[in-house]
């Protein structure tokens, strides 16, 4: 299961991701979500890098360590083994990825 969550500016990158990850991938897709609710708000902020893409994924879950590598070579990537219970509560699946957009993310080819 893949999660993407981002600001307004790169929503629209997000959800070329997002649309991709559910195509390539075969995993069940969520996000990312326009909206006013204050606490979609706070997780989409809340410990936001600007320019870089934090790829939550538990330390042990090889798979998602092989999809990092592969997105990484596409877009700047940040690790985070920090998995918070309320993305995942109350029963988490074996594969769990939470893809937390930065503002004004880019492709490594757009970087200059």
């Amino acid at each position: 299961m893949i999660k993407v969550t981002a600001p307004k500016e790169t929503l629209g990158l997000a959800s070329v991701v997002a649309q991709f990850s559910n195509s390539v991938s075969g995993c069940t897709t969520f996000g990312p979500m326009e909206s006013s609710n204050p606490d979609v708000e706070a997780e989409t902020m809340e410990g936001m890098v600007p320019y870089v893409i934090i790829f939550h994924a538990a330390r042990e879950d090889s798979s998602a360590g092989v999809l990092f590598v592969e997105l990484n070579n596409q877009i700047q990537t940040r690790r985070s083994y920090k998995m918070s219970a309320k993305l995942i509560a109350p029963k988490p699946p074996k594969h769990f990825i939470w893809l937390q957009f930065g503002s004004q993310s880019k492709w490594n080819s757009e970087i200059k």
